[in-house]
């Protein structure tokens, strides 16, 4: 008799965990976006404005700010989707995930060495540049966001899902039905406020 009771009991575990999974992965997927928007070095004030063009040019990975925006929208298609089509989204969500992590790891030097080879061939290669707190706000949001997705697509069976009364509009189940009535009839039915399908 306990036996039977355990997976319903874990099923309702598993909802319970819906709405905190799905907005902390939105969450993070948008800080993420917002981060990777953001300059991720900073420099001394002290050396000037021609700094602190490359600093803002070239301490940026846009492509971490769009594999965001696909985890973002990933989330959206998860949260209205059932199916094949929500487990594609989870698929999709993770590996975006994991292209801004590893992204955003690999700028920890490679746009350093970008910046700092730019300042160089302007003569500037005595300054010193620093990682902004922009940077480990996109890192932290980066392991969350797939964090999430890693979790979602694990209890995604357990998950509710959207009713089909959302889905687009096809051919009504009682079509036969409302074939044999005449328009006319259907609409003088709908002004006196019967249901034309009644009594049918």
């Amino acid at each position: 008799m306990v036996a039977d009771h355990e997976p319903g009991a874990a099923a309702r575990s598993s909802r319970r965990t819906f709405l905190p999974t799905a907005l902390t992965g939105a969450v993070a997927a948008g800080v993420g976006v917002l981060a990777g928007s953001r300059p991720w070095l900073t420099a001394p004030s002290r050396a000037g404005s021609e700094v602190a063009l490359v600093l803002g040019r070239g301490s940026q990975v846009p492509l971490a700010v769009s594999l965001g925006l696909v985890a973002l929208a990933a989330w959206g298609v998860l949260l209205v989707t059932r199916g094949k089509v929500r487990r594609l989204a989870a698929v999709l969500g993770v590996l975006a995930a994991v292209g801004v992590l590893a992204l955003t790891v690999r700028a920890w030097w490679s746009v350093r060495e970008v910046v700092r080879d730019d300042l160089a061939g302007r003569g500037l290669d005595d300054v010193s540049v620093h990682p902004t707190w922009w940077y480990a706000v996109a890192v932290v949001a980066a392991g969350l966001s797939l964090a999430a997705f890693s979790l979602a697509w694990r209890w995604l069976p357990t998950w509710p899902e959207m009713g089909r009364r959302y889905d687009a509009p096809g051919v009504p189940a009682d079509s036969a039905v409302l074939g044999d009535a005449d328009s006319l009839d259907l609409w003088k039915a709908l002004d006196e406020g019967r249901d034309p399908t009644e009594g049918s």
